[in-house]
């Protein structure tokens, strides 16, 4: 009788079951048919048709595999991907929508009415609960063979929250209205660092990280090349970009990458190999024509140069600037006055420099006086997020182009400082220092070619991010906010695989991570 009963309760559980993913599965099919017909109604893109079966079997895979894949995928995508404001508006992919849907918000491309969320916060929440349900689930899909991350880096962040939270809060009681923009730039770069941080296992992942990198540097920069030959044939002169500002961290990264691996791997092989690899992030960065990328590329290089190891290839290269230092300066003397093309490096040099021949660079100086002079309002506690610098010098109007520029000024460091005080602004800024601070202590402590060459990136990834900060708009480009909450993650991961910083309060040895399992390397 017992074991007819339970028989019994089994037949009714296993029903109970099949009527819940019945429906579950009849949910999902209308769901997916109600948002097809939404998109097809849009009048958008004819992408948009297709594209809520494409996230049905994405969201489908997502939940049978470790979320470092999604990740990483969503990081290529955020990376390689244009957007329709791209290239002067000159010509976008059809890839645009998808830039689109997880740069912007969504309600700018689907006909939602007040979904002001972006695409990647979207993606956000939904992985984030993922990760979470796995955890109270007991689920060790994402934990195996995943390196904790050190107890200062999350320090870190929480610092850094800390401190965006104190100035949006400064600028609401102040009287600003603070529009979401400015708040989403700082919090962005939370979001990446945890993001990144729940998915990444450590050095494991690094050539993989690495790869990304690259390919999308060579996808923007074919995107670039051919934007500006596209504007070529329309206007018949040279657009003033190629892609965006922010692809300036982008490709002076690929190289960086590419040239760290060569430091600490060099082999004539890979001589060859690399520089067939650096042939189009150079061309690329040249076409998207930013002043600033030739200065991120040159203090990258120099830091690689001067941070890694005295070997062959470092002696040859310091043989090398010895002998050509003479020659660059009779070059950049001879050359400092003159217009030919042979001459254009000067040139471009001395635009960064001498406001009396460059508009731009005399126009940025007049704002760093005058954000300077605006600190005196409140240099401790700051005047506020939301709130604008005052022009005490007249300044040219950009304001058609830019309607923003004294509430988020191109100096975005000096910005911060204006509108974080020093108290804020020293909370928002650890979170660079302490990532360059566990690098390098990595750096000194990794036995593994790959590991110095992640620490080396780690620090050039920064370096890159305050030059875009102090030189442009920094934290307004994608760029900058992916690769912070990146370099954090990786920073904070290899210095506990390297034993240059414990996972938590104590002090730990290094770890050895285990070679990887039949099941792991199949996924």
């Amino acid at each position: 009788m017992r074991a007819t009963d339970m028989a019994s309760g089994d037949h009714q559980a296993a029903s109970s079951t099949t009527v819940v993913r019945a429906v579950g599965l009849g949910l999902l099919l209308a769901a997916v048919g109600g948002a097809t017909l939404l998109a097809l109604g849009s009048g958008g893109s004819p992408l948009l048709s297709v594209l809520p079966v494409l996230l049905a079997g994405l969201g489908y895979a997502v939940v049978r595999m470790p979320l470092r894949w999604p990740v990483t995928a969503l990081l290529a995508m955020l990376l390689a991907l244009d957007v329709s404001g791209d290239g002067d508006g000159v010509w976008h992919t059809p890839f645009a929508v998808l830039g689109d849907l997880l740069h912007k918000n969504i309600d700018r491309s689907i006909p939602i009415p007040g979904l002001t969320m972006t695409g990647t916060e979207v993606i956000f929440v939904l992985l984030v609960a993922l990760y979470a349900y796995r955890r109270l689930t007991g689920s060790s899909l994402d934990v195996r063979g995943q390196i904790p991350t050190a107890g200062l880096a999350r320090d870190l962040i929480v610092i850094f929250l800390a401190a965006a939270v104190f100035v949006t809060l400064r600028g609401v009681t102040s009287g600003a209205s603070v529009p979401i923009w400015l708040v989403r730039r700082q919090v962005h770069v939370v979001m990446f660092f945890l993001l990144f941080q729940i998915a990444l296992r450590g050095p494991r992942d690094h050539v993989l990280l690495g790869r990304v990198i690259l390919i999308a540097a060579h996808v923007k920069a074919i995107l670039a090349i051919w934007v500006q030959h596209m504007g070529r044939l329309r206007t018949g002169g040279e657009l003033a970009q190629g892609t965006n500002h922010g692809d300036s961290i982008l490709f002076a990264l690929a190289i960086a990458i590419v040239v760290a691996r060569l430091f600490e791997r060099f082999q004539f092989r890979r001589l060859r190999e690399s520089a067939f690899l650096l042939l189009l992030p150079f061309w690329g960065m040249y076409a998207n024509n930013r002043r600033l990328a030739w200065v991120m590329l040159g203090m990258g290089l120099a830091t690689i140069f001067l941070l890694s190891p005295m070997r062959r290839l470092k002696r040859s290269v310091l043989q090398a600037i010895l002998v050509l230092i003479p020659v660059v300066a009779v070059y950049t003397a001879v050359g400092w006055n003159r217009q030919s093309v042979i001459f254009a490096p000067v040139r471009t040099l001395r635009s960064l420099s001498d406001s009396t021949r460059d508009r731009s660079t005399l126009w940025r100086e007049v704002e760093d006086w005058n954000i300077a002079m605006s600190m005196r309002e409140s240099p401790l506690l700051g005047i506020g997020l939301g709130k604008e610098y005052t022009e005490h010098m007249p300044n040219d109007d950009i304001s058609v182009v830019y309607p923003e520029f004294r509430m988020w000024p191109h100096n975005s460091v000096l910005g911060m400082l204006l509108f974080g005080g020093l108290f804020a602004f020293t909370g928002m800024w650890l979170l660079f220092a302490g990532t360059i601070f566990l690098a390098v202590r990595s750096l000194d402590r990794a036995r593994a070619p790959d590991e110095r060459t992640a620490a080396l990136c780690v620090v050039v990834a920064v370096l890159l991010c305050l030059i875009q900060a102090y030189g442009d708009l920094g934290a307004a480009f994608a760029q900058y906010r992916i690769v912070a909450g990146l370099a954090l993650a990786v920073a904070g991961k290899l210095a506990v695989a390297t034993g240059a910083w414990p996972a938590s309060g104590r002090r730990t040895p290094r770890l050895v991570e285990a070679p990887l399992s039949a099941e792991e390397v199949r996924r």
